[in-house]
């Protein structure tokens, strides 16, 4: 059973609240291009006649037929003309053996320098080829050297950032840079124009203590807003207020949240909702803000716009007004300092961890009749407030949940609705075809 004061924070300053800079990867060191092998030119030949190239050694074969035709026809006889036929055979012979080596030779050569030459050149476009993606690889390098030094200064710079004294600054600073974002993102109240809503009965008598507790510990504080529409505190200024009569501006709901105080801090634009929480209602006993009650979509519409919520029993309220006062500022104080909440500590601060509020249970349905039975709010309040309980009306929230995208959770929106779609997605993918 949870136990009033009642804290609800935005989960966004709650990640933020542990929020370290991630640590650089490790750079690593890029490996540099090869070359190509360089390319030398074909070791072509070079023909020179010689004793094999020539056919020097065919030749004698051929010449020595040749010669062997003529001393044997010559020797057998004949016509002088068959004998000189023969003659210019072999003459031809000995002729066609020194010309037709020497040609076939030098043809070969000829055929191995072109071959050569072909496979150089085919090499040549491929070398071309490989050393222009070198070229640019190597440009890349370049980049990548100086980018590496870069990272590599950096990723040194924040280890050694580490394990020094003043880490806990940087993380600080860190934070405060997503703080100062998300208030940025929150949404900011406007006046309520329309009916007045009928207040509690304790809340002008806690208004006026808050007022006090903000402006007397608070150097910064102006003068607290009372009424609707009042001043806004100009930009750069410091202060707190407590604003009444302001609304969120569309809830979605016929009748706009208007929580029962709105403190806003004016420099950081943080607003932080403060309800009084009774048991019953004095008018005729009917029970209200016990748990699992309507408050909690009422709460998430306020966390979803940046704002904390902070819920007080009124028997708290009553009994330990400065405590619920202080508890306010602690809890501003651990979540979303600002310069106000660091002066109003700072006044407070031999003191501060000292200073314990009381817890009270919240109560159930049943528990709140019998509280109503026993017209227990009578025991705590003051006669003057008392006397006006009877006064009072309740209109319960009869709005359906309906969740809302805005700028302060569009992240937190956008994530849920990407995972239920891949729910919905994979549960359609899972019906049976029967």
């Amino acid at each position: 059973m949870p136990d009033y004061p009642i804290v609800k924070i935005p989960q966004r300053f709650l990640r933020i609240n542990k929020a370290v800079p991630s640590t650089p990867s490790m750079p690593v060191l890029p490996s540099e291009p090869v070359a190509p092998a360089t390319l030398e030119a074909p070791n072509l030949e070079i023909f020179k006649e010689n004793f094999a190239s020539s056919g020097c050694l065919s030749s004698l074969i051929i010449w020595g037929i040749g010669i062997a035709m003529v001393i044997v026809f010559g020797e057998v006889g004949g016509s002088s003309s068959k004998v000189e036929g023969i003659a210019w055979v072999g003459m031809a012979l000995m002729l066609f053996g020194v010309f037709r080596p020497r040609h076939t030779a030098k043809k070969k050569a000829e055929k191995r320098n072109s071959e050569k030459v072909k496979l150089h050149n085919a090499s040549l476009e491929k070398y071309k080829k490989e050393k222009q993606v070198y070229d640019d690889e190597k440009e890349i390098y370049k980049k990548n050297i100086k980018r590496y030094n870069s990272d590599k200064f950096i990723y040194e710079d924040f280890i050694n950032k580490s394990k020094s004294d003043y880490y806990e600054w940087d993380i600080y600073k860190f934070r405060k840079k997503l703080l100062n974002k998300a208030l940025s993102e929150a949404t900011q109240p406007v006046v309520y124009t329309k009916k007045q809503y009928k207040s509690g009965v304790t809340e002008d008598w806690f208004f006026d203590k808050l007022v006090g507790f903000f402006s007397e510990h608070n150097y910064y504080a102006p003068l607290p807003i009372k009424t609707a529409g009042g001043p806004v505190v100009p930009k750069g200024e410091f202060g707190v207020k407590i604003l009444r009569q302001y609304v969120l501006p569309n809830s979605g709901t016929e009748r706009p949240f208007m929580p029962d105080f709105i403190l806003s801090i004016a420099s950081t634009k943080q607003n932080v909702v403060i309800e009084i929480d009774e048991p019953y209602v004095g008018s005729d006993g009917t029970p209200i803000h016990c748990i699992d009650s309507k408050d909690d979509y009422r709460d998430k519409y306020f966390l979803n716009n940046g704002w904390i919520v902070i819920r007080f029993a009124e028997e708290q309220i009553i009994k330990h007004s400065f405590e619920c006062c202080w508890f306010i500022a602690d809890t501003l104080l651990r979540n979303t300092s600002s310069s106000e909440v660091v002066s109003i500590h700072n006044e407070m601060i031999s003191y501060w961890d000292e200073i314990v509020l009381t817890k009270i249970p919240q109560w159930t349905t049943e528990q709140a009749n019998k509280m109503a039975f026993a017209r227990y709010r009578n025991a705590y309040l003051p006669n003057q407030l008392s006397a006006r309980i009877r006064e009072e009306e309740y209109i319960p929230l009869t709005s359906k949940e309906v969740e809302i995208r805005t700028d302060f959770n569009g992240e937190e929106y956008d994530k849920r609705q990407e995972e239920q779609r891949l729910v919905d997605e994979e549960e359609g993918n899972n019906h049976l075809p029967f």
